[in-house]
């Protein structure tokens, strides 16, 4: 159904056309909106899942129960953690299989500058000690880095 006065979620996208960077403005709205009660209704689904799928254009604690429902039934968990946010919960990186990172949100989980090859390296060593079995860095026209 609809409520009145929740607004669909939407993002734009700006792109700079000689670096090819880009910047993402996010409105969650309704996105904003799901809950960890709405998640524990799909589980489920999720137990029947071979993978779950989560980004944080959704409310913190969705992610979170999708991602521990998805631990408890042996189902594969992939976040790709944007938009960034500070402090996310160890409970939830402890829960992630494959996280999925650009460059300024392995700086920001990882609390390490992620400028130059091995500073990224570094950045994704401290996200595995953080808990996250399998990372990939998205180096925009560089590639990506997987370990």
């Amino acid at each position: 159904g609809t409520e009145a006065g929740i607004s669909t979620g939407i993002a734009t996208i700006f792109v700079e056309s000689n670096s090819g960077e880009n910047m993402i403005v996010i409105v969650l709205g309704a996105n904003g909106r799901l809950a960890a009660e709405d998640v524990t209704r799909a589980e489920e689904d999720i137990a029947k899942s071979t993978v779950v799928v989560s980004i944080l254009e959704i409310g913190l604690e969705a992610v979170e129960m999708a991602f521990k429902l998805g631990r408890k039934h042996g189902v594969t968990t992939v976040l790709n953690a944007a938009p960034g946010r500070a402090n996310l919960p160890a409970e939830l990186l402890e829960n992630v299989d494959i996280l999925v990172v650009n460059e300024t949100e392995a700086e920001l989980f990882a609390g390490l500058p992620a400028t130059t090859s091995e500073e990224v390296k570094a950045c994704a060593s401290q996200l595995q000690k953080a808990g996250c079995k399998n990372i990939i860095i998205t180096l925009g026209a560089e590639g990506a880095l997987v370990v």
